[in-house]
């Protein structure tokens, strides 16, 4: 029965498509990437000794990245809303990836509003080949809301338009969640260290004990010859 029902729902989530079972794909993945990515940027605040040990125990900022841009890729192929496209583009950019974000962002301009404008902010931010039209900065960052997208455009575009209350927002905005994020991760770092050393004090008794080589009862007054 449990082998039956294992693979019956195998054969359903190999079936459906993993964002059928989403009730917002949009909005829950944005909140997912903007955490790890918030998540990133806390670690970065982190003494240098500290971003050592989790550079050990945990991924490495370039690999989630990529991994975020593969799950906005795919469900940049199931949604029509224009904001995913923008987040997309956005981890494009981050990531470094131009020719691919210029590939991104060619058609939008014919597509109408609000990609033509968001077009021509990414562009400028990242590519640096456009003017960038403050107006269209606004309307860009409030269609992100607050979160790390947002924040990590306007650190663009500050930097591009010389604005540093801009950057200046965006960073302070960033430093408040990933004093948040920091501390969470540093209590998980913290439980993963005692559940190590509790496992090690627990291995220790064990074998100290060593229950699996206690001797073979032996009939009081023979031998293992006289047995034999």
């Amino acid at each position: 029965m449990v082998a039956i029902l294992v693979g019956f729902v195998v054969r359903v989530h190999m079936l459906e498509p993993r964002l059928a079972g989403v009730e917002n794909p949009e909005q829950a993945l944005a909140l997912i990437v903007g955490r790890t990515m918030d998540g990133q940027v806390a670690l970065r605040r982190a003494p240098v000794w500290e971003q050592k040990l989790y550079a050990l125990t945990l991924t490495d900022a370039s690999s989630e990245i990529g991994q975020a841009i593969a799950w906005y890729e795919e469900l940049a192929d199931e949604s029509l809303v224009p904001d995913v496209d923008l987040r997309l583009a956005i981890l494009l950019g981050e990531a470094g990836r131009r020719e691919r974000l210029a590939h991104v962002l060619a058609p939008w301009p014919s597509r109408g509003e609000p990609l033509s404008t968001y077009a021509g902010v990414l562009t400028g931010a990242y590519l640096g080949t456009e003017e960038i039209e403050t107006g269209d900065v606004g309307d860009t960052v409030e269609a992100l809301g607050p979160g790390w997208f947002a924040d990590a455009l306007s650190l663009r575009v500050a930097t591009r338009l010389g604005e540093p209350a801009l950057a200046e927002a965006a960073r302070r905005d960033q430093d408040s969640r990933a004093r948040v994020l920091l501390t969470r991760i540093r209590v998980l770092a913290a439980l993963d260290v005692v559940l190590v050393a509790l496992g090690l004090l627990a291995a220790r008794a064990l074998w100290r004990r060593r229950p699996w080589r206690s001797a073979v009862p032996r009939w009081p007054g023979s031998s293992w010859r006289s047995c034999s």
